[in-house]
């Protein structure tokens, strides 16, 4: 989880930070490749999640802390910027003059609703930290948590290593001094700029637009297979199979 969400989430969000002088159709496909990586993350730990509960003897109930709530709020947000940003800014490319504007306008509330859901990550992987610490480090076990063991030192100095980063996240992405430059080729999906080419359509961008393609059509063979493999019982089994052995 905390690699879906903080790693590469993070670092699709700092794209447009990190690459400000190349063409931002560029770092639009690093942002979404990036994007796309936290997707397997994210599925993989939330099965995992579940199974760990469901097959302790005896089981452990589902989504009743407030790490399970953020969770669920985390993940919902996050697969709805997945189907927005997709929608919006990859299947309107089809018809980027008619669009432009509406395109225009929801780049905010797309950049605002992905820190929203980064800085909701975070909060998560910070109350799942002190809900494991109080479950592993209860009364029962040899040594308490106010005793600060070597996992006490180890989970708070995780949890504020998370904590630093969402200041510094902050930070890059409201700091003007990171805004990307305007670039006469980044502007390729704002026929209103002032800086927009003619001559520069996604018709005329044969590589860019195969790359486009190629990301559109994996994107929607990820739509399939997700759901598939979260159905077919020989996967789950599998997952069960080892968890159990950790156990």
């Amino acid at each position: 989880m905390v690699a879906g969400f903080i790693f590469f989430m993070g670092h699709a969000m700092l794209v447009y930070r990190l690459y400000r002088c190349c063409n931002k159709l560029t770092a639009k496909i690093l942002h979404t490749f990036l994007y796309l990586m936290a997707v397997p993350c994210i599925v993989v730990g939330t099965i995992t999640v579940f199974d760990s509960h469901n097959l302790r003897v005896p089981p452990i109930p589902n989504l009743y802390s407030l790490h399970s709530w953020l969770g669920l709020i985390t993940v919902g947000l996050f697969a709805l910027q997945l189907v927005v940003g997709f929608f919006s800014f990859w299947i309107l490319l089809c018809c980027e003059e008619g669009t432009a504007k509406f395109r225009a306008g929801l780049v905010p509330v797309h950049a605002t609703f992905g820190i929203i859901t980064f800085m909701l990550a975070i909060a998560t992987a910070v109350t799942g930290y002190t809900e494991k610490a109080f479950f592993s480090l209860s009364d029962k076990a040899e040594v308490k948590y106010s005793e600060m063991p070597d996992e006490a030192w180890l989970i708070n100095a995780q949890a504020t290593c998370l904590a630093g980063l969402a200041i510094l996240m902050g930070f890059l992405l409201y700091s003007s001094r990171y805004a990307r430059s305007r670039h006469p080729v980044a502007i390729i999906d704002a026929p209103s700029s002032s800086h927009y080419t003619k001559e520069i359509t996604y018709s005329r961008l044969e590589n860019e637009a195969i790359v486009i393609n190629t990301q559109a059509a994996a994107l929607a063979a990820l739509a399939i297979l997700v759901p598939v493999m979260l159905s077919l019982s020989p996967f789950r089994r599998r997952w069960s199979e080892r968890l159990t052995e950790h156990l």
